[in-house]
């Protein structure tokens, strides 16, 4: 299902044409060069502050050791694995392990969620996207993509179009432009509410800003 929510622009988006600030060319697909190719770039092109931060993010999001593999998210195909390894170990049919059902024939294996391969796919948005390049909390959104892609390329695709496509370019573009926004629509939105402008007018008296309460 991530695959496919995530193989295009989502109805309604604006394309951009390569090259622009906000993300370069949106959509997975729309990338013309090789997912080998935009790593380089990508790892080329950020400054030392930014590549100190993909280290840490990548170490946070992928604990352990380079071999840590992660469960997909709401998928059986792991579950159903393990239970065929245990039950193949202590010879039994699979199918019995499996409350009598085989395993589904092709049933995609978890991609490995290694800090390398996370790693890479934030390298590659960088070279993507240069005028974006790498913000703390990417690595976070990308590990649970990489966790649901059938292979390294396809997740650094599958985050291009959420990036881009679905607008979280913005939230992590220099200067946060979509976070202004999203403050305004809070604002117009706690106000439109019983109490809510005496709310924030009294958090403002204090000396509290709205950024500092927006996400609760």
């Amino acid at each position: 299902v991530w695959a496919l929510l995530l193989a295009a622009l989502p109805p309604g988006a604006v394309s951009r044409p390569t090259g622009e600030v906000r993300g370069g060319t949106p959509g997975g697909g729309r990338e013309k060069r090789s997912y080998a190719a935009l790593v380089a770039a990508g790892a080329a092109a950020l400054d030392a502050d930014a590549t100190h931060t993909v280290e840490a993010d990548v170490r946070r999001a992928v604990p352990g050791a380079a071999g840590y593999v992660a469960v997909r998210v709401g998928s059986a195909a792991a579950t159903v694995t393990a239970a065929t390894a245990t039950a193949t170990a202590a010879g039994a049919p699979a199918a019995a392990a499996n409350g009598g059902a085989a395993p589904a024939a092709g049933a995609p294996a978890p991609t490995p969620l290694t800090q390398d391969a996370l790693r890479r796919v934030l390298h590659a948005y960088a070279g993507h996207a240069p005028s974006v390049g790498y913000c703390q909390g990417m690595g976070d959104m990308a590990s649970v993509v990489l966790s649901q892609a059938p292979s390294e390329a396809a997740a650094a695709a599958m985050f291009r179009t959420l990036m881009d496509g679905y607008g979280f370019a913005e939230l992590f573009a220099p200067g946060f432009p979509a976070i202004g926004r999203w403050l305004g629509d809070v604002d117009t939105a706690t106000r439109a509410g019983a109490g809510g402008a005496a709310l924030l007018d009294g958090l403002a008296a204090e000396g509290v800003p709205l950024e500092m309460v927006a996400d609760k």
